[in-house]
């Protein structure tokens, strides 16, 4: 009997992750647009070359090689990843953007053999990605900058910014609702000024980005241009814990 239940909550569960989304904030409703996104790759084997929701759509994407090392002392070992990719969104009636971003992680443990078993200890682990937006038609540049400090907290939190203006950046780390993230990777980001959402991006299977018109009625790009690099930052995030 017991045999049985452990089957049929495993059976439970994969049900569930086939219909896995992001919980939407609740300030994201009324008039907030809710954009699916559309990826394209050449082939399955190779990397996204286009991304598109609502009136944006991101090309000439490039990503460049994965970067390791490591460094190891008697049973303390450190290891670190980096890589860099870079995009073009252009926005209909809107301005084209350059994009450009990296990605750095470090991971430092403990691990190695005592009194017979294995020993395991992370001491230290951190991964950042950091981007800069630039507008073809001189438009000022935005920034995003977001990290992950796994001493200290479970959540990515940063910045979206440029002079004289921040939008606050936050990890999901649910599912549906539910604390039951079996990834190491987050389900989605919530973008924020003061305490409300003004929009943000599921990028689990089924990706969507919400974002809050401005008072002109328009749709803002910097949501679009955050929500597209860190979509790409997911496909990332697997090479960074492969790489560990």
């Amino acid at each position: 009997m017991k045999r049985l239940s452990i089957i049929t909550l495993s059976l439970i569960v994969l049900m569930g992750c086939s219909q896995m989304r992001m919980p939407v904030p609740m300030d994201l409703s009324g008039n907030t647009v809710v954009m699916p996104v559309t990826i394209k790759k050449t082939w399955h084997i190779f990397g996204i070359n286009r991304i598109s929701f609502g009136p944006f759509t991101a090309s000439e994407i490039h990503l460049g090689w994965d970067k390791t090392g490591s460094l190891t002392a008697d049973v303390y070992t450190a290891s670190d990843f980096s890589k860099h990719y870079d995009f073009i969104l252009k926005q209909d009636k809107g301005t084209d953007w350059e994009c450009k971003c990296r990605v750095k992680a470090t991971k430092k443990e403990l691990k190695g053999k005592l009194l017979g078993g294995d020993l395991y200890i992370p001491v230290r682990s951190e991964i950042s990605l950091n981007c800069i937006f630039k507008g073809a038609q001189g438009d000022s540049s935005w920034t995003l900058d977001l990290s992950k400090n796994a001493t200290e907290t479970d959540m990515f939190t940063g910045e979206l910014s440029r002079a004289g203006e921040t939008i606050r950046i936050e990890s999901v780390e649910e599912i549906d609702g539910q604390r039951f993230n079996v990834s190491y990777q987050p389900s989605g980001y919530v973008y924020k000024k003061g305490n409300a959402a003004i929009g943000a991006v599921d990028v689990l299977d089924k990706q969507r980005v919400w974002i809050t018109p401005d008072s002109t009625g328009n749709l803002s790009p910097e949501i679009a241009l955050a929500s597209t690099a860190v979509i790409l930052f997911q496909d990332v995030l697997k090479a960074v814990e492969e790489a560990k």
